[in-house]
């Protein structure tokens, strides 16, 4: 949305501000802010006036801001309270222990130029311990504020390698190209980087606050919190560095500002312009050789007495330009001149930096030799420029310093790679040994405490009344926000306010600075409200879910407040419903969006931010939310009403795609239950609440099973074989569990059962053992010990028998068939048709695999830790090819653009970066948007890198929100859909992007394929868009059909490109728009090893997928729990029929087969090959038309979008599948593609 300058994104309130403004802003200052002839718009002072209005709030500021808070506490570093115990001096200091956090701001251009180059220097800066995503360093406790959207946008991508924090103070585009100081810009900017400074102070936080013209060689924390200074603030020589001295404004009280005559927007210019500049900078002609403040580098510690310092001078800044459109106002003139009175007054120690450690250059040259040498006491240096300075004469300097160009900084932090090639000691620097020690998590978690909110109305609009204000209500939607540990400060239950009680005087032209005692007793006056709760983000109606402020402390309170409503909803709905559309669906639509939203966002962090704090949390309310779900499956007036409506006038009424909403819902009705009555009833709710505990214990028993095992590995031969990129990982994972200096080529090196882990081991290894080992371990997850699923899955078979039973069916089985396209007698055939098929060419395969090991050495027959590794030997002698071979073509950046393109081709959609428009639950997860016709049709979030001790194996798509019509924002005609992607391929390891497999690149086009069905949808009835209503048997159609696409050469060559072609050479493309760097293709000859290798052993990869839909039919049609056989026993019967090498007498793998035990897929993992039929014969609707024909790959694309992705669940599978392909489905296309064809001949 486009702002215009009288609209702002937030309001930042504050009662010194509104004790302030309750004065300042007279009823003539009031009417006059109105009108354009007072502060006429096309002159640059009144955008200033505009600027400043929007960065403390056109109503003034409000502290601490909640956003700014919880940024803050997950980027900061904590030190020990006893490190600086013997500093306090005054009787407002306390420690509150908070921690420490850098702060910098830029505008696009610096961010581009400079911030690359200030990150890069913290990077470098090494700290003890180790962070949630990897090694610990300075970088990742900066807080980085942009000051324009464009900037905060760079300002996330750079945190793809610098993990700091972006925050965002967009003034309308006021602050953008580059400003030289001084600027009238400036004032803007000084106003917003003194809000974050409050606010970072009310969180308990010392700020160490620098410009993003700054580069550091050491930590500058050690020394300034061991001694006893408050604020400390660096020097130069004028004009770099104000005297801290009245400025004298009149000098410029005579000059008119001009429009810019420059052609770069935004930037001052002009003769008159430069008459101001230059009669500033005569200003301190003679004390030239005086040293004044400089506070591009300025540090503040986390008292009560800096804070009101901060705040007071924020307040101070804005009287003159809220009092006078014509002001001049500089950030550096205010700090000389206010901060040593107010620190005077309130008894803090102001000191200068050292001028040795902190260096302020104003212009002139650094001595490199200074910089480098090991005995240099320089910790940062300050490139602060003359007015003669440009940005890319600072750039240059700082380049110098940090040894490496901003443009390769940028480029390695889109696309994961070291811009050095070698470790991140970007300066030389050994890591600093003289840290702050980290407090204890116990401790961090109480000063971590929910805001607290109060403010005093009755005395504000007593205060406003006064000046003629008469309405209150908005004043009284405003509130303090102060962290208990301020109030701990004041020995107060209540919210004590210590910013509002110092310089309430100081604003308003006197120069007497209010005393600690009638600080106090203003203090005592907006302190004595109630203090509500804090909204929880849970709960927030937003598309985007506030993923990054859901803690787990939020979801039993944020479900039971939900349940508690939806329950208040279905009482009155059943007590007044109607059994029309309107009367009937569209209520239960919104009853069960605010359900699925809320309980999707907890679902969705069980699976990739788990931890012992979320389980408790789900486990504690899941049963309430079973009731719930219960509740409305068995709805006695809601099932009548739909009867009703089928039965009735509106039936006809209605479209066909709301005929079928309502017919499956009166089957899904009957299928919960609604038709039980007394004992049967409460059996069925038992077992329903039963089945959802033991599934989510299932998932659990195999996510704690898959990370408890670790093999640290230090012998070099342990690991020969292992291709370097398991190698970089297993030495990163060392590395992350505290051995330190493990590396790629010496090691130490981890092993896990994580797949990216395990299965180069599997395919790679050379040690026999230690494949032995790992297979052994891996077949038998979660089937022992506390972890044993083993009775889990009996009981669920147990209890899913019941259930069947009791709705009036034979076995589990048919009750699942009851809502799919198949029934089990046509699951079953299809299957045995599959197997018949696959079963010799599986045979031939296990042979070739065997004679080949034979012909190498191997003695005696292959066991299931030897199949895979010589598989992948025979794969590379017979076509030359292996995965590792073909990584370096599979960089994700380029998967993703080549995956985009294809989407853009097919469905004329174009996939575009919308990082930093919706928050995310991890740094590494990247959003996207989708637009049609150049307008956003959808949004999806894409998480792709493995993080096995919170995140769940396997790859998987679901809906964040869906498409509707009814429920679309205002002024919209339609809710846009949302999705999110997880896979868990390989991170980036050395420097390097994430280098896929082919085979991630395919589960990475499936997952994409279920994303664009939910998110191309054309169905408006939001019970039926996108995925939802749609038959189990047929989601995977457009998700299997998408991965035929990886092979397709245009699709292939559109994003295989070696990933260091690009890296290892200039940036061009970052310097002139529009130019792109080339970069290698896959090499032709590859190519056709690839696609010959295609089917390499197809008969063995069918049966296994059979096998899986097979024992999971057998389990829960005919198994019977408890009569003398076990699962394990069916497992091995199945496996008889349907593997051509039988399992170990110990496999487990049902322990850890979560698809059907705790995902959608029991009696339902045949849907892949049902589904997989269906997508070999869509694409081969494409083979028909000519992969090389361009228009007819257009046009089919148009009908696959239009039909498969468009109907969603409108349109029963079959007739969609029709009204595609214009016939029935068949199995051939299926056999042809896995070259199966001619065996089943045969």
């Amino acid at each position: 949305m486009k702002m215009s300058n009288m609209q702002m994104p937030y309001t930042i309130w504050s009662p010194s501000l509104i004790l302030f403004l309750s004065i300042a802003l007279s009823s003539d200052f009031l009417k006059a802010s109105g009108g354009s002839d007072t502060f006429p718009l096309h002159r640059p002072l009144a955008d200033l006036r505009e600027a400043a209005l929007q960065s403390v709030g056109r109503d003034g500021p409000r502290y601490p801001d909640v956003g700014i808070l919880n940024t803050v506490r997950k980027s900061r570093a904590v030190h020990s309270s006893s490190s600086s115990a013997a500093r306090v001096q005054n009787a407002d200091s306390d420690d509150c222990s908070g921690g420490y956090a850098i702060l910098s701001m830029a505008n696009y251009d610096v961010m581009e130029a400079l911030m690359p180059l200030l990150l890069e220097s913290l990077y470098g800066i090494e700290l003890p311990g180790t962070s949630d995503t990897g090694p610990n360093n300075l970088a990742r406790h900066a807080l980085v504020v942009g000051v324009t959207s464009k900037a905060v946008q760079s300002c996330i991508r750079l945190r793809r390698r610098y993990k700091h924090a972006c925050l965002d103070d967009f003034l309308s585009g006021m602050y953008e190209g580059d400003n030289r100081y001084p600027d009238f810009r400036f004032l803007a900017y000084g106003l917003a980087k003194f809000k974050y400074i409050v606010n970072v102070l009310s969180t308990g936080t010392s700020i160490l606050y620098v410009d993003a013209d700054v580069v550091f060689r050491r930590n500058p924390f050690p020394s300034l919190l061991a001694s006893t200074v408050d604020i400390a603030v660096a020097t130069a020589p004028p004009p770099c560095g104000t005297l801290p001295t009245e400025p004298d404004w009149s000098i410029l009280d005579n000059h008119e500002y001009t429009e810019p005559s420059s052609a770069v927007p935004h930037v001052a210019s002009g003769p008159q312009q430069q008459v101001k500049n230059v009669r500033r900078m005569l200003q301190h002609s003679d004390e030239a050789g005086s040293q004044g403040y400089a506070p591009g580098i300025t540090f503040f510690r986390n008292t009560p007495g800096v804070m009101r310092c901060a705040y007071a001078l924020e307040l101070d800044m804005c009287n003159p330009a809220f009092k006078d459109p014509n002001a001049t106002v500089f950030e550096q003139e205010h700090f000389a001149a206010f901060m040593p009175l107010c620190s005077e007054a309130l008894g803090l120690q102001l000191e200068e930096l050292p001028a040795t450690k902190y260096i302020t250059t104003c212009g002139a040259d650094f001595s490199h030799e200074l910089w480098r040498g090991n005995d240099s006491p320089v910790v940062a240096v300050h490139i602060s420029g003359r007015l003669e300075s440009s940005l890319l004469d600072r750039q240059k300097i700082m380049e110098g310093l940090v040894g490496v160009k901003a443009s390769a900084l940028i480029y390695a932090a889109a696309n994961h790679v070291d811009p050095r090639g070698s470790s991140p000691s970007a300066l030389g620097r050994k890591p600093e040994s003289k840290a702050p020690a980290a407090v204890s998590d116990a401790k961090l978690d109480q000063l971590a405490e929910a805001v607290s909110e109060t403010v005093a109305m009755d005395w504000v609009c007593g205060q406003l009344r006064r000046e003629s204000v008469q309405d209150c209500s908005l004043w009284k939607q405003t509130s303090c926000r102060m962290e208990r540990c301020w109030r701990r400060r004041y020995s107060s239950s209540s919210c004590a306010v210590p910013a509002v009680a110092f310089g309430a005087k100081r604003l308003f032209g006197s120069r007497t600075i209010m005393t600690n005692t009638e600080a106090a007793a203003v203090e005592a006056v907006v302190s004595s409200a109630s203090i509500p709760e804090p909204p929880n983000p849970l709960l927030a109606n937003v598309s985007f879910p506030k993923y990054d402020e859901v803690k787990p402390e939020h979801v039993v309170p944020g479900v039971r407040q939900l349940l508690s409503e939806l329950h208040a909803e279905i009482d009155k709905l059943e007590s007044e419903v109607v059994p029309t559309w309107s009367g009937l669906v569209e209520p239960l639509e919104k009853i069960g969006d605010r359900h699925q939203r809320v309980w999707g966002i907890v679902s969705h962090f069980k699976g990739v931010k788990d931890s012992p704090e979320l389980r408790a949390a789900v486990e504690e309310v899941q049963p309430e939310n079973v009731k719930l779900s219960l509740r409305l499956s068995q709805s006695r007036p809601l099932y009548s009403a739909f009867k009703a409506l089928r039965e009735g006038p509106q039936w006809s009424q209605l479209t066909p795609a709301q005929q079928r909403i309502a017919d499956n819902e009166l089957r899904d009705f009957v299928l919960g239950g609604v038709a039980l009555e007394g004992e049967a009833k409460e059996r069925f709710n038992a077992i329903q609440q039963e089945l959802t505990q033991l599934a989510t214990k299932f998932s659990n028993n195999v996510l704690d099973a898959t990370k408890s095992f670790k093999k640290l590995l230090t012998d070099p031969a342990d690991v020969a074989g292992l291709p370097a990129t398991s190698l970089g990982l297993a030495a990163q994972q060392a590395a992350r569990e505290g051995h330190e200096g493990a590396t790629p080529e010496n090691g130490p090196w981890l092993i896990t059962l994580d797949f990216p882990s395990y299965f180069p081991v599997m395919t790679h290894a050379k040690n026999r053992a230690l494949r032995e080992e790992l297979y052994r371990a891996y077949i038998s997850r979660a089937s022992s010990g506390d972890s044993d699923n083993g009775p889990i899955i009996e009981r669920i078979l147990e209890l899913r028998a019941e259930k069947a039973r009791l709705l009036g069916y034979d076995n589990f089985a048919e009750l699942s068939m009851a809502s799919k396209m198949a029934s089990l007698d046509k699951a079953e055939s299809l299957l045995e048709e599959l197997r018949s098929a696959s079963h010799a060419a599986a045979e031939k395969d296990k042979q070739e695999v065997q004679e080949f090991a034979t012909s190498q050495g191997f003695e005696g027959q292959l066991e299931w830790w030897d199949v895979s590794y010589w598989a992948e030997r025979l794969r590379e002698s017979k076509y030359n090819i292996s995965d590792e071979e073909l990584r370096p073509y599979f960089a994700l950046p380029n998967v993703l653009e080549g995956l985009f393109k294809l989407a853009n081709r097919l469905f004329d959609v174009e996939v575009v970066p919308a990082d930093g428009e919706a928050p995310v639950w991890h740094p590494d997860v990247q959003f996207f948007k989708v637009l049609k016709a150049g307008q956003p049709k959808a949004y999806f979030y894409l998480d792709p890198y493995s993080r096995p001790a919170e995140k769940r194996g396997g790859a998987w798509m679901a809906e964040v929100v869906g498409q509707s019509r009814l429920l679309a924002p205002p002024g919209s005609a339609v809710r846009l859909p949302v999705a999110h992607m997880v896979c868990n391929q390989m991170e980036p390891v050395g420097g390097k992007p994430s280098l896929m497999t082919f085979r991630e690149v395919e589960t990475l086009f499936h997952e994409f394929g279920h994303a664009l069905q939910h998110m191309l949808t054309e169905v408006t009835d939001g019970l039926a868009s996108g995925i939802r209503n749609i038959e189990w048997d047929a989601v995977e159609l457009p998700s299997q059909f998408m991965e035929n696409w990886a092979y397709d050469r245009a699709t292939l060559y559109s994003f295989a490109k070696h990933f260091e072609t690009a890296a290892a050479l200039p940036r061009v493309d970052l310097l002139i728009p529009g130019v792109r760097v080339a970069r290698e293709p896959l090499p032709e000859e590859l190519y056709s090893r690839l696609k010959a290798a295609k089917n390499y052993r197809s008969g063995t990869m069918m049966l296994r997928q059979l096998h899986f839909s097979c024992v999971d039919l057998e389990l829960h049609a005919r198994f019977k729990p408890g009569q003398g056989k076990s699962v394990y026993d069916v497992d091995q019967e199945v496996a008889a029929r349907t593997l051509v090498m039988k399992p170990l007498l110990e496999d487990r793998f049902l322990c850890s087969f979560s698809h059907i035990f705790a995902g959608g897929y029991s009696a339902g993992y045949y849907s892949y090959k049902w589904a997989e039929v269906l997508s070999a014969d869509a694409f081969n609707a494409f083979e028909e038309a000519g992969l090389d024909n361009e228009a007819a790959v257009r046009d089919t694309g148009a009908r696959f979008r239009d039909t498969v992705l468009a109907l969603g669940g409108s349109v029963a599978p079959a007739e969609v599948f029709v009204r595609f392909r214009g016939r029935e489905p068949s199995t051939r296309p299926l056999l042809q593609h896995n070259g199966l064809l001619a065996v089943a001949a045969a």
